[in-house]
């Protein structure tokens, strides 16, 4: 959820709010709230230490929290959140962020295949329209089209679920 990412996403306000939710049900459950922040450096948007690269200034957001960076769409793939979720003793994931279709999707199938349990916030999580060699699928559309797809998959030893945010138990 930052900045650059959030420009043209369905429903910001919203998924913001509901993310916010979360996180504060989340500390007063005593759960970890992780933070991943991307950088591409071939993107002045989204290069480090730039405007767009912040996290959006509307997240609940605590000195406490973990940031972790990562430079790949899967918040997995080199950096040490494997690390930092085994050393809290972490079983599930509950994924609340942006870009739909590519790191909600990308994450999660990264945390089914390191062997955490899945919860996707159905409208926790957003994207841009998806732009098409044949035509454009609107962004509400792509939102529901990763959920539907996540809601389906099954993976050995694992659960995914797929719910609104006010559902999650934490």
């Amino acid at each position: 959820m930052q900045e650059s990412v959030l420009v043209g996403c369905h429903d910001t306000g919203g998924v913001l709010a509901r993310i916010n939710q979360l996180i504060g049900r989340s500390r007063a459950a005593g759960v970890p709230v992780v933070f991943v922040q991307h950088a591409d450096e071939d993107d002045p948007d989204m290069a480090a230490g730039s405007r767009g690269w912040e996290l959006s200034a509307a997240l609940e957001r605590t000195d406490t929290d973990v940031v972790v960076a990562k430079t790949y769409r899967s918040a997995f793939d080199d950096t040490p959140l494997d690390a930092i979720l085994s050393e809290v003793g972490a079983e599930r994931l509950v994924l609340a962020c942006a870009h739909s279709d590519f790191c909600v999707t990308a994450t999660a199938f990264a945390a089914l295949h390191h062997g955490y349990d899945v919860t996707l916030a159905a409208d926790a999580h957003t994207a841009t329209a998806a732009h098409l060699d044949r035509g454009v699928i609107p962004s509400p559309l792509v939102v529901d089209f990763v959920n539907q797809r996540l809601a389906t998959l099954s993976v050995p030893g694992r659960s995914i679920d797929v719910m609104p945010a006010a559902a999650v138990t934490l």
